[in-house]
């Protein structure tokens, strides 16, 4: 098992090289309703709308010689806690809980235990990330700007490119035009020359959501 992964990569499994894009799907669960995401004027985005949330789903990795698939399943209690199991091949290989302060995963396979905060996923994405980052990523959710700062909202084709900055990271998303859906995030810090990129042009939201 290597050391770094992406997103689900990381929770789902933390066994595959850092990759610059993964697609996924989520597949049918269930949801709790919950109040609809506010979005600036402008921005068209349709997130996910719930309180609690059963899925499971497929997610693929591809770069260079790597080329791997991997089953998960999720639970989601928004905002709170985010529960993740990882299978390569019918092997269950890792389980992870995360909640806005604190970041535990149990690697079966390599027969390790981590329990710390983000630095630890910060260090397998190569960008810095937090909780609420890391559940829209998981979701395939359009991440608001920050209070206070206006994104920049143009059109490229058929998808609103929406950006903005937040702290040392430049957030770049693409939103479909005609479902508001999240087609891509870019994830960048130029002082450090890293970034991540995780593309959802297979990605299917749970019934009920």
């Amino acid at each position: 098992m290597n050391k770094s992964a992406i997103v689900l990569a990381a929770l789902a499994l933390a066994s595959c090289h850092r990759v610059p894009s993964s697609s996924g799907k989520l597949g049918p669960g269930t949801s709790t309703a919950v109040a609809p995401v506010k979005t600036p004027a402008g921005v068209k985005a349709n997130n996910t709308n719930f309180q609690y949330l059963n899925g499971r789903g497929k997610v693929h990795f591809k770069h260079k010689e790597i080329d791997q698939s991997a089953n998960f399943n999720l639970r989601v209690r928004r905002d709170s806690a985010i529960w993740l199991s990882g299978s390569l091949l019918g092997i269950e290989g890792v389980r992870a809980l995360l909640t806005p302060d604190s970041v535990r995963v149990v690697n079966r396979l390599q027969k390790t235990y981590f329990a710390g905060d983000y630095a630890y996923l910060s260090q397998l994405l190569n960008v810095p990330v937090s909780y609420q980052q890391m559940q829209a990523i998981l979701l395939g959710d359009y991440l608001p700007a920050p209070s206070g700062t206006t994104p920049k909202v143009a059109t490229e084709g058929t998808n609103q490119a929406v950006s903005y900055p937040q702290a040392a990271l430049l957030l770049e998303q693409l939103i479909s035009t005609e479902s508001g859906r999240l087609q891509q995030l870019k994830v960048s810090e130029s002082a450090a020359q890293r970034s991540l990129t995780v593309g959802y042009s297979d990605f299917q939201k749970p019934d009920g959501t």
